[in-house]
């Protein structure tokens, strides 16, 4: 017994040295950089933006920075990250006047071609922005394609969670076989569907209608799929129904295209 306790007690002794030494051994601690007085806090408005624009439109965009600290007039720069063929022109520094918060700057793209898409990225200083804010936009990025939409004519849209056919103008895009449903069930809400080769359709995350207690409300056929009926000029795709509060299901919906002539 004796021997038991011997070596139990040099082994617990031993367990509470370790314990003793783990806990109290100091720890390399190195604090957060505080973000300079002088900083501005700026940020971008929005990013991750898609901008669609038709060949007679103009090739410029208003990009919009914020700042926090509006003390001074101010100018900080402006880093390009990136610049698809160098297509945009972007300027090197944006200016705050004295007081104002907000700031603009534009960038063109005159040489833009018809159907290809460009993707620029802008970035703010690291010392002008507030690392540790959750709200701050230290870059923003931006992809810019240009389509001529040539009109079709008249068609519609179903609905079936509206229970409606929904008249509305068609259009195709002329550089590919992609069609228009304009504004088939509330004005500003157009709906695109972008045919392949193998007659195969791709309906991308866009919004269809607003619904009275849930808000916007998303088409997309990601799931289920959709095909174009030439023979039958229509086009069908598997709609799944969504909003911010959850999904209303997936809904095979037609698109009739105009008469053939």
């Amino acid at each position: 017994m004796n021997k038991i306790f011997k070596y139990s007690f040099i082994a617990l002794s031993l367990v509470l040295t370790l314990g003793f030494s783990a806990c109290t051994e100091e720890v390399e601690y190195t604090p957060a950089t505080q973000v300079d007085s002088n900083c501005i806090k700026a940020s971008f408005a929005s990013n991750d933006n898609f901008y669609e624009l038709a060949p007679d439109e103009s090739k410029e965009l208003t990009l919009t920075v914020v700042r926090e600290n509006t003390d001074g007039d101010v100018t900080i720069p402006l880093t390009v990250l990136r610049n698809d063929e160098n297509m945009f022109q972007i300027p090197e520094s944006v200016t705050f006047a004295a007081g104002q918060n907000t700031a603009t700057f534009n960038i063109t793209f005159p040489n833009v071609e018809i159907g290809l898409e460009y993707t620029f990225s802008i970035g703010l200083d690291e010392a002008d922005v507030d690392p540790y804010s959750q709200a701050t936009l230290a870059t923003t990025t931006g992809t810019v394609q240009m389509i001529q939409w040539d009109l079709l004519g008249d068609g519609s849209l179903t609905c079936t969670l509206l229970e409606d056919d929904c008249p509305c103008k068609v259009y195709k895009a002329s550089h590919t076989s992609w069609y228009k449903a304009e504004a088939p069930v509330e004005e500003g809400m157009d709906i695109v569907f972008k045919v392949a080769e193998d007659n195969s359709v791709v309906v991308e995350d866009q919004p269809i209608f607003t619904h009275a207690s849930y808000g916007t409300v998303y088409v997309n056929n990601e799931a289920g799929g959709g095909a174009f009926d030439p023979e039958n000029n229509i086009i069908q795709a598997a709609f799944y129904y969504y909003c911010s509060a959850g999904t209303f299901g997936t809904l095979v919906e037609t698109l009739t295209l105009p008469a053939v002539n």
